[in-house]
């Protein structure tokens, strides 16, 4: 494996993993902590973040927690450039994991359970209606879709790689749905957070399409997307940082269109 890799790790790679890698993996590289993978394990129930927490290594900056996609793409709306290099946009300088976390005995305050549950019903309600919202915009972006089909999957490759190939027509849709505060689509490229959340929520959009078909279902599983919206921003940031560590098909198989030439773990 190269030195000095930096590395975006998600809930499938950190639960699939076994400890000793996991530390190896710590103690040698630079592996970012999303705020969305903390935000997974506050979610899961207490033995599965138990047995998450318990194979970081107890010392100091065991992973560097970075700012979530939005914190990311603020950066560059403010500075007008990348947010590049992604791990200098770290959230703490210093910190550790608490040890309660690893030991099994955490437990929440009232603050905290308030704060899971309103995340999980904005999940649940927003998010997911807003991710329906976003695919139908594609369809009309996209006139071939018209008439799909679900199981119609040559048709969605095809978009897939025009997406994962076509720098232009990033910027162009971007240009579309910027607020008037961002910067024009022109100077942006794939080093940067708002180029790359655009691409990666074209492609899950396509994704959606291709399941559920262009008119799908209101009462499409909402579970399914409320973790297919979380694994977005792994692909964002894994596709920022250029290695991503994931065991999840979909998440893989997303980031590798997005980055072709991205170093995914386990090979």
């Amino acid at each position: 494996m190269a030195d000095n890799m930096t590395i975006v790790i998600d809930k499938s790679f950190l639960r699939g993993t076994q400890s000793d890698k996991i530390q190896n993996l710590c103690r040698e590289h630079s592996v970012l902590m999303i705020s969305t993978l903390f935000e997974e394990l506050m979610l899961a129930d207490k033995k599965d973040r138990t047995i998450c927490f318990q194979k970081f290594p107890q010392m100091v900056n065991p992973v560097i927690p970075i700012e979530n996609v939005g914190g990311l793409m603020r950066y560059e709306v403010e500075h007008r450039t990348s947010c590049q290099p992604v791990f200098e946009r770290r959230v703490f300088e210093q910190f550790q994991f608490h040890p309660k976390l690893a030991e099994g005995n955490f437990s929440f305050d009232s603050i905290q359970r308030k704060s899971i549950e309103e995340r999980k019903k904005q999940l649940k309600n927003e998010s997911v209606e807003d991710h329906k919202e976003a695919s139908a915009l594609v369809i009309g972006w996209f006139p071939e879709l018209a008439d799909y089909s679900p199981g119609q999957d040559e048709k969605i490759k095809e978009l897939m790689k025009k997406v994962s190939e076509d720098d232009d027509l990033i910027r162009y849709r971007y240009n579309q749905i910027k607020p008037p505060e961002a910067p024009e689509g022109e100077i942006l490229s794939r080093d940067w957070a708002l180029f790359r959340r655009t691409q990666a929520h074209l492609l899950y959009a396509l994704e959606y399409i291709r399941k559920y078909g262009p008119d799908p279902d209101p009462n499409v599983n909402s579970e399914k997307l409320e973790n297919e919206i979380l694994d977005i921003d792994y692909c964002i940031t894994g596709s920022l940082a250029g290695c991503l560590a994931s065991k999840d098909k979909k998440i893989r198989e997303i980031f590798r269109i997005m980055c072709p030439d991205g170093r995914l773990l386990p090979d």
